[in-house]
């Protein structure tokens, strides 16, 4: 789920779910999807303003739209194979990408399995696979800035952090005591902090 400003929201789900708010929340209605069928989950939305956004989900999928969500186009990044079109055959297998997270008017980072992390500057004319030295699913991500920002991998026990804008990535244990689900489902930093606090 993410907000485009303090009254539209935008979430998405299993079946090529994809749902928004106008009010914040109090009521939903469903909106246009990339369309790739039912066998489609989406995993991430993040939004630039009202009108720019960004999906992720399965088989590699990554989608934008520039209405709102009235209709989207499959951006192709090339770094994972696609599902072939009738979903089916020895060709076809699972692979996510869980998160995204838009951080510039052009700028997006989408994270996924097999230790993914994908970026673009140009609005997803062009995708770069940066080097995270993971092997594991990555589930999310949070950005302070366009260069700061943390990666949250499947088993929970380490965070991924760069500060160049992911063209480094270094390790970051966690405590023996930390929840794995909790990294899984999401974390959230506060920009505001002289050094950004994790909320698990």
């Amino acid at each position: 789920m993410t907000f485009a400003n303090e009254d539209t929201v935008y979430a998405v789900g299993e079946k090529d779910t994809v749902i928004k708010s106008l009010d914040g929340g109090l009521t939903w209605s469903t909106i246009g999807s990339c369309n790739l069928g039912q066998r489609y989950a989406w995993h991430g939305v993040s939004f630039w303003n009202v009108s720019r956004g960004w999906l992720v989900g399965s088989y590699g999928s990554v989608c934008v739209t520039h209405d709102g969500g009235d209709t989207w186009e499959e951006q192709h990044h090339g770094s994972v194979g696609y599902v072939p079109e009738d979903g089916d055959g020895p060709d076809a297998f699972e692979f996510f990408m869980r998160a995204v997270q838009v951080t510039g008017p052009e700028e997006v980072f989408v994270v996924g399995d097999e230790g993914h992390i994908l970026h673009t500057v140009d609005g997803g004319v062009t995708w770069t696979q940066q080097v995270s030295r993971a092997e594991q699913d990555l589930y999310t991500l949070a950005f302070v800035s366009p260069s700061i920002g943390w990666v949250g991998g499947a088993m929970g026990d380490f965070l991924l952090h760069t500060r160049d804008g992911g063209t480094t990535w270094d390790y970051q244990p966690l405590k023996e005591d930390a929840s794995p689900t909790a990294v899984q489902q999401g974390f959230h930093l506060s920009p505001t902090a002289v050094r950004p606090r994790f909320h698990l």
